[in-house]
Parts: structure tokens; sequence; C-alpha cells
């Protein structure tokens, strides 16, 4: 085949490829931390333990307790999948289930994410570099597979922006109502959402309805039907919204009474608390018994904007920077391309009306508000006001997440995260795509003009080598993770063979706990160092007792160590390699004493890993002065067990 024939087949590679591409370099890459358990949805990377949560409430749903779904502690809709898993796959192998179908959905986001922008540009390298940058987006990353529920709202979030996209090109009526459906999917993932996602459902069907005047690839419909038949049309999002999320909501929470036997309040205060807390933030006059919903309001109208610059500044830097990589160079490459933009405008160069209300966004920022130090936030304020002005898309999408971004600025001071404000990174990755899809395109006509084909053929050859190289990556270190993990296996069947019956393991945190148990045919203490959250017997269940609040009687660690030896254990220590054998740890198990290194002893090198070796605790504690009745602990002595 000539160069003719190659560029003719390079022309006709579909969008499609490009984003199976995205999908699987995304699996392969975000595969790799979970099986290397730096997190897992039994390991939340920090010591938190927050995912025991959700998994406690799975297992009570999977037992058929439905009183644990509770819209105002989080994941009502993530937590019944979770229970879903457990229930068919029991909960050892069910947690390992669970973290293949949230790395799964992690990845998804990605071509997502990738086809919302090809929808606005029709150019497949603006799908590229925007999925790229959600591959390596670290917070999606680690919270959409450590097992907490944020993992649903980044899920609904990139449907949300997917679906609003889709009737943009194409108003549908099944479209219309897939985007209500989604709206409430991003409502019932978190209280924080729920505001937010009605304000959206609230301007969809305005912003729909002027859609060929910001949405360039926009599709017409059948000529049909007059101006209120059109309104009724595109307000079928607002419709189905109220339809999915409010009834749900109303069912799972009017009249449900909380654990202090206080019942709620209704629909829109199931974040009662939260509010209270933060009108006590922004006035410190309002006490917490003092609060009425009033006070929200009137704090959020008079106290919250003269504190905006300043907090949106904290925000920009604190929480966007520092999540997308190569912060600086895209938001350059996204400025770069809104000039190739700007310069395909020509002979009006000039923005619309609408457009100008750009520039006063960096205008007020950075002349008016002498607060913005910082050259990250500066930028940041440029960038966003030359997309503005010249890219009416981008526009729309501000303001949708104009409602997501107030909401998270608000609540800076009090409790938001890097896993709420990801919603934001996302949309300046879906801007930065957007405006090198828009550029891209224009290129293109330049090429076009001159009878060329060599731009597409060069795009297509660029696409191909940056998914091969993604993919080659991702799979190096998939590979090397699996390497290490079968290592691991075969480290835990000699460790139990060099072990006693009366053997216990504590673990670290970045175990598998059933992997241990099986593998080593012993008790499991698993997390010693985060609250020994876990503890699993060979015949016990799977998911055990909370050993913390077995040992609250105890004053220190020390003590808690030394019952279980006089129970007849013999104590032993499983970490993964890490390059070196550890030679202490911090047992953290009583939730009160301060830290105390405890010594570990090297007992049989481990003959296929140099430097390794089976681990037990130091035993030398000497007497105690809390000795507590060794029947309430969670099992009975060693020597019992037969």
């Amino acid at each position: 085949m000539g160069l003719r024939g190659a560029m003719a087949w390079g022309r006709r590679v579909p969008v499609g490829l490009v984003l199976t591409g995205l999908f699987l370099a995304a699996l392969v890459i975000r595969s790799a931390p979970v099986i290397r358990l730096d997190y897992a949805p039994w390991w939340d990377g920090m010591g938190y333990g927050y995912a025991d949560i959700w998994i406690g409430q799975a297992v009570s749903l999977a037992e058929g307790d439905f009183s644990v779904l509770d819209y105002a502690l989080e994941g009502l809709l993530f937590v019944p999948v979770q229970a879903l898993a457990l229930k068919l796959f029991g909960v050892a192998t069910g947690m390992r289930v669970w973290a293949i179908f949230l790395v799964v959905v992690s990845a998804a986001i990605v071509p997502i994410a990738g086809h919302t922008v090809y929808l606005a540009t029709r150019q497949p390298l603006g799908a590229f570099v925007t999925g790229t940058l959600v591959i390596y987006d670290p917070v999606l990353a680690w919270y959409g597979n450590n097992g907490w529920s944020d993992a649903q709202t980044f899920l609904a979030v990139a449907l949300a922006c997917w679906g609003f996209v889709l009737c943009a090109r194409r108003p549908t009526l099944p479209r219309l109502l897939s985007l209500g459906g989604l709206l409430g999917m991003l409502a019932l993932g978190h209280t924080t959402w729920l505001y937010p996602a009605m304000l959206w459902a609230l301007m969809a069907p305005f912003l729909l309805a002027t859609r060929t005047r910001w949405f360039p690839a926009a599709l017409d419909l059948d000529a049909s039907g007059s101006w209120g038949c059109w309104v009724r049309r595109l307000a079928v999002p607002l419709g189905y919204f109220v339809a999915v999320a409010a009834t749900t909501i109303l069912v799972a929470s009017v009249g449900h009474e909380t654990r202090d036997g206080v019942e709620r309040a209704g629909l829109f205060n199931v974040d009662q608390n939260n509010q209270r807390v933060l009108v006590m933030t922004y006035d410190p006059s309002i006490g917490w018994d003092d609060w009425k919903p009033s006070d929200t309001a009137r704090v959020v109208l008079t106290k919250f904007p003269a504190r905006l610059p300043e907090l949106l500044a904290s925000f920009v830097h604190g929480h966007v920077t520092n999540a997308v990589h190569l912060y600086r160079w895209v938001l350059l490459v996204t400025v770069l391309a809104t000039s190739l933009v700007i310069a395909g405008r020509r002979p009006v160069p000039w923005p619309s009306w609408w457009g100008l209300v750009g520039l006063a966004i960096p205008g007020y920022f950075l002349l008016v508000e002498p607060r913005v130090e910082t050259s990250a936030v500066a930028l940041a304020y440029l960038t966003l006001g030359i997309v503005w002005a010249y890219i009416p898309l981008t526009r729309v999408l501000i303001v949708l997440f104009g409602p997501i971004l107030g909401t998270l600025v608000l609540y800076l001071p009090l409790t938001t995260q890097p896993r709420h404000s990801n919603a934001i990174v996302f949309l300046v990755i879906l801007i930065a795509g957007i405006a090198i899809g828009l550029a891209t395109d224009r290129v293109r006509r330049w090429y076009t003009d001159s009878g060329s084909g060599q731009f597409e053929f060069g795009q297509r050859v660029l696409l191909a080598t940056g998914l091969i190289v993604l993919v080659g990556l991702g799979s190096a270190r998939t590979t090397d993770a699996i390497e290490g993990r079968i290592a691991e296996g075969r480290y835990l069947e000699w460790l139990g063979d060099q072990m006693g019956e009366d053997a216990l393991v504590l673990t670290a945190a970045n175990a598998d706990p059933w992997q241990v148990m099986e593998l080593t045919g012993r008790p499991v203490v698993y997390d010693v160092e985060n609250g020994a959250r876990l503890v699993l017997e060979p015949d016990g269940p799977e998911w055990g007792s909370e050993m913390l609040g077995e040992f609250r009687a105890y004053s220190d660690e020390v003590d808690v160590l030394r019952a279980l030896e006089e129970r007849g254990y013999r104590l032993w220590f499983y970490a993964p390699w890490q390059g070196a054998e550890r030679e202490w740890f911090d047992p953290a198990v009583t939730g009160s004493s301060p830290p105390v290194p405890v010594e570990l002893v090297r007992v049989t090198e481990y003959p296929e890993q140099g430097g390794r070796a089976a681990l037990m605790v130091e035993t030398r504690f000497g007497p105690g002065p809390n000795d507590v009745d060794l029947g309430k602990l969670p099992y009975g002595r060693a020597s019992d067990r037969g």
C-alpha cells in the first residue's frame, strides 16, 4: 500500500477506536495502583478507614437491613451496588469484584469525557487530550478506587455533562429523559450536589432552547410543532429530574429517624447540621440551637460575597492547580488554542456582547481585588476570561458548573475537599479539550482549503502513537504490579509454613486481609496501625468484629498486645514488600494512647527475596498495669481453638 492508500486509511479511522484506546489505557493505568494495594476499596490510602462506613452498610443491606440507606449519610446509590456484589460473591470475593468494578467505572469516565469533547468539536485530537488529562487526574484515580462513594459522584458529573452535550447536539426525547435521569443520579449521590443538580435542571431547558447560538455542532430537528411544544419538550429534564431525585430522597429521608431519635425535617434539610456549622462560621453571633433555615440564606447573601474573592483564589490555588497535571502548560495551550479560534473568525475577531462579560472576570479579580498574589491563580482568571469571550460552549459549561463552584467555595472554610472539588478540575479539563479541538478544526480547514490531506494523516499518526504509548506504559505498570502480587502470595504461603498453630497475624493497611488469612491459615488483625479495623478468623465472619471497639477498656497499645499473648497467641507481623523489611511498627488499637513503636524480630530469612524475613512482634512487654478480663476479647484463647 502506497502513501496515498495509507493516508486514505488514516482518514477513515473512526473516533470509536480513539475512545476505545483511551478506555484501555485508563483501565491498565488505573489497575496498577489497586493491584499494588496503594489503595483499594477496603484501604483508602490514608488510614481514615472511612470506606468502612459504606462497607458496613453494604454488608447490612446484603443481609436485608434496608434501614442503612440514608441520604444524609451519602452512598444512597453507591451502597446498593456494592451490596449486590457482596450478596452475589460473599465479602472476600465480593470486595475483589467490587475493586474491579470501581476500576472499570473509573476508566469509563475517560472515554465519556473524550466523547463529550468530540461531540462539541468533531475532532478526535481534542478527545484524546481530554481523555489523557482525565487518565492522569490523581484525585479521580485515587478516590474513584479507594472505596469512597465519590466514585459515583465522579461518574455522575461526567455523565451529566455528556448527556447535556448530547441534548445540545440533538435534543430528542430519549436524550432529554436521559439527561433528567443523570441529573437525578448526580443529586442522589451526596447532599452536596442536591442544590447544584436542581439548578442545573432548572437552567437546562432555557439553555437548550438557544443551543444553535452556542453549540457549533448542533443538528436540526424536524421543523414541526409550535414554540409552546418546544418549551414543553425541553422542560423534560426538569420534570424527570424531580420525578427521579425528589421521590427517591423523600422515600429515603422523610420520616427516617437518626440514631439519636430525632426525625429529619424533610427533603432540603438533610444537610441541616452542615448549614448550622456554615452559619456559625460566617456569623459567630449565631449559636447552634439558634440557627434557622433563613439564617443560611441570609449568610449566603450578605456575608459570603465579601469573602468570595479571597475564598475563590484559595480554592483555585489549593484545589485546582495541584490536581491538573502540567497545570500552567495546560492553561497556556488552552490560551494558544483559543487564539487560533480567534484567528479563524476573520474578518470579525470581536466577541459578542455576552462574550464581553468574560473580560470582566479577570478584570475584577486582577484589578479591583489586590489579593491575587499567585501567578497560577491569575493565569486561571485570564484563561477563563478568554475562553468565555470567544468559545460560547465553554461559556455555557461555566454557567452550568457555577452552582457547583459556588457551593464548593461557600463551604471551603468547612468541608470542601479535593474529592468534592474534582468536579471543577473536570470542567477545566473539558474547557482545555474543547479549545484544542476547535483549534484543530480551524487548522484542518486551513489545510483543506489548500487541498492537502497531510494534516488528517498526521493527526491519525499522532493519535495512534499517543494511544500506543499510553497503553504500553500502563500495561508495563500493571504487569509489574501483578508480578508483585504473585510474589506476595508465595511469601504468604511460606510465612504460613513458618508459623505455629498459635499464630495471630497483625497486618499493615496496604494488605488484602482475606488473602493473608487464606494463604497463612491463621487469624488476622487487619490494619493494626490505624485502629485494627478488622479481625478475621478462618471459620469466622468475612467482615469481622472491629478490634477497636473490643479493646477500649485498655489504656495503651502494649496492654492489648500483652493480653493477646496471655491468651496463648504468638504475634506475627505482615506488610507487603517495599524494598526493605520493617524493623518496627506503631500499633494504634485503643484509639487513645500516644504512639508506642514496637520492635519486630526477624525469625527466618525468606529464601526467594534477599533482605526479607518472617517477622514476629517483640514480646518482652513485662507485667502490665491494666490487666483486663480476657473474656472481653473477641475470641477465646488460642489453646481453646482446638
